[in-house]
Formats: structure tokens, sequence, C-alpha cells
């Protein structure tokens, strides 16, 4: 199963990256996919003069998959992909505090997940995302605080009601099959008339 969400989300990704290059082409936005630092350890092969490389390793944590400028703000987000509801234990914490502060120096942040079951692609707000996130990571470490394995109430992930309610459809378009912008379109309405 683990494969197959793997080949999926690597599906979304491919598909983020056409729309993004798309945007560009059209002046609409510039998006930059982001990439871990990697750090290799190898030697020399004498025959060759080539490097081998023996290991590699994630020097730091990644933060979101995408940023850049779309109308002169800052956007950044992440790409998931789950079968029926994005799980909390699907996003890291620093990815948490990541879109809190972009939003907090006024950036924009979100994930795009798409939920396999109902076969749509969510735009997901950090505004409404990190509350959420931020309550059941704090139930996360009273349950090891105090060594009790309670269940939270307030639910673990997000599920296609959950999503339906308070996220945005990302619909397909000609400029490409994952047309975010106009769901971000959406969201900032959204945020500026409930100012």
């Amino acid at each position: 199963m683990a494969k197959k969400s793997q080949r999926v989300g690597q599906q979304l990704e491919n598909m983020i990256d056409s729309t993004n290059a798309n945007y560009l082409l059209k002046g609409l936005a510039l998006m930059v996919r982001q990439h871990e630092e990697v750090k290799t350890r190898g030697y020399r092969d004498k025959e060759t003069n080539q490097k081998v490389i023996t290991n590699a390793y994630h020097k730091g944590k990644g933060g979101l998959d995408y940023a850049g400028v779309v109308n002169g703000r800052y956007v950044s987000f992440d790409a998931k992909s789950a079968a029926d509801r994005l799980a909390f234990s699907a996003i890291a914490p620093h990815q948490v505090r990541l879109m809190k502060n972009i939003e907090r120096m006024g950036g924009d942040a979100f994930i795009l997940t798409y939920i396999r079951s109902a076969n749509a692609v969510y735009l997901v707000p950090a505004a409404y995302l990190v509350p959420l996130y931020e309550e059941w990571e704090a139930h996360q470490e009273l349950n090891k605080a105090t060594g009790k394995n309670t269940r939270y109430e307030g639910g673990a992930s997000l599920n296609v009601t959950n999503l339906n309610d308070n996220a945005f459809v990302v619909l397909p378009s000609l400029i490409g099959s994952v047309d975010w912008l106009p769901a971000y379109k959406k969201m900032i309405q959204t945020r500026m008339a409930g100012a």
C-alpha cells in the first residue's frame, strides 16, 4: 500500500509541476519545487577516476514542496495524497510550524491534497489546518506525558466532509490537471470577506 501511495503522490507532484510550468509561461505565478538537501559520502574510483556514492542522507528537515510568488505574494504549499482522509500524522510538525510562520509574516501557505476515494484535489488553507493540527499534537503530547492513550475527540484527520466544508476543490482546466490558482484566489477572497 505504501508503494501505491508513493506512486500516486509522485503523480500528483508531476501534475502540479506541469501546471506550475504553464502558470510561468502565462505569467500567472512562479512556483519552484523545493528539494531537501542531500549529503553524500563516497570515494573516487581509481580506475575510472569518478566519484562513487556509497551513502546519502537528508542533511536537514525539508520544508514544504513548493514555494514562489503569485501576484507579488509569497506562497508555499505541500502536496499530499491519501486514500480517504488527510491524516495529521502525514504532516510533519516542522511543516506546520513553517506554514504558521509564513502566514504570520504575510505570506500564504496551504496543502494540496488528493483524496483517492473522492477522486478530488483540495486546497487546505493553513488558517484552517494549523489550529486543528496543534490541538491534535497537544493531545498527543499529553498522552505521552501521562502515559495514557486516550482518544482525541477532535479527530486525527480531515475526511472528505471536513474538506468539502472547509477547503477549496481544485478543478482541472486547460492550464493544468491540478489548476490550483482559482482555488487559491477563492481562499484569498474568503479571507478578505471574513476580515
